[in-house]
């Protein structure tokens, strides 16, 4: 089963995304469980020792799982839905909505897989009706969106570095 996971950091001006065999990536989220000796990630609210070693442990054991992808995408979802609201009068919310549609279709079609489930941060839940009419199996704060957390923070504080791909997404 191919897993997407999405999570935000900085009030959606930067977006974590990994992608994989969800077997691959439940080791790795294991994996980086029993470092930290903790129930689940969330990488901000964690003690400054347990986040380093956190992202040590990462990049230890991530180059062991040739079929992840790790994304970092920069980009302010609600400046962009501000100028889409104005051009069409449309609701804020609904055209970040639209951005956000837009960005998930541009990841998805240059990945050459068939993603079964995509797993989303709860800061998408707004966006549900939305999500829901392109993307049917969806999910809120499993595992893929907790890996997608820990790729965001890492971004956010100028952390991420290979493997993680920064992408800076223009429209």
């Amino acid at each position: 089963m191919i897993c997407l996971g999405i999570d935000t950091s900085n009030n959606f001006k930067v977006i974590g995304v990994v992608l994989g065999e969800k077997s691959e990536l439940e080791s790795i989220y294991d994996r980086l469980l029993r470092s930290i000796k903790e129930t689940k990630i969330h990488t901000s609210r964690l003690k400054h020792n347990k986040r380093d070693l956190l992202i040590k442990t990462f990049y230890e054991i991530v180059r062991q799982y040739t079929n992840v992808r790790f994304l970092s995408l920069d980009f302010d979802l609600f400046k962009k839905a501000k100028e889409i609201s104005k051009l069409k009068r449309t609701p804020k919310i609904k055209a970040a909505g639209i951005v956000l549609i837009k960005t998930l279709k541009k990841i998805i079609s240059s990945i050459p897989l068939t993603i079964d489930l995509i797993d989303l941060d709860g800061e998408f839940v707004s966006f549900e009706v939305q999500l829901r009419k392109y993307f049917h199996t969806l999910t809120y704060n499993g595992i893929c969106a907790q890996l997608a957390d820990l790729i965001a923070y890492m971004n956010f504080k100028g952390l991420a570095k290979e493997p993680i791909i920064t992408k800076v997404i223009d429209f």
